[in-house]
């Protein structure tokens, strides 16, 4: 139903990952874009959080079923920007504190770090773009910046 459609999905939260599930189902080609994991941050994530991560398991692949991934190097935006320009959908469900704390990986790379991503900035590389975003609160609402995770 969906085949001809390519849908680069920038989600970590359930709502983006649902809705690119939901597309992926009916026929959509699904590009889940993740953050590349450093050793570090797996040994952090194995001594304080693995219980977290084994709930997760299953609803991760449920939610990501049917999709490709891509590991993006979150240094820069400009890889992001060129799955952008050849896709049809862009969903996006990242918080605004995961962008602001991503971080370089190595010393001599800091302050480069630039995740934002607009419907604008969307706009001026593919025109034909539909942008979804996802997000806790409204725009111009009290509590827009404020980090929150449905569940």
């Amino acid at each position: 139903m969906l085949s001809e459609y390519r849908v680069i999905e920038f989600s970590d939260y359930p709502a983006g990952s649902i809705l690119g599930m939901h597309l992926a189902d009916q026929g959509a080609e699904v590009i889940k874009v993740e953050p590349i994991t450093t050793s570090q941050e797996i040994e952090l994530m194995e001594k304080n959080f693995i219980s977290k991560y084994e709930k997760q398991d299953l609803e991760y692949s449920v939610w990501n079923r049917g999709k490709k991934s891509f590991a993006l190097n979150w240094i820069d935006r400009s890889n992001l920007l060129k799955l952008i320009s050849i896709s049809d959908i862009f969903i996006e469900n990242i918080d605004i504190h995961t962008r602001e704390n991503a971080r370089p990986r190595r010393k001599k790379e800091k302050n480069k770090v630039d995740l934002k991503i607009s419907y604008e900035i969307a706009k001026k590389v593919n025109p034909e773009i539909i942008y979804i975003k996802f997000t806790s609160f409204p725009k111009n609402h009290p509590y827009e910046h404020l980090p929150s995770k449905e569940e």
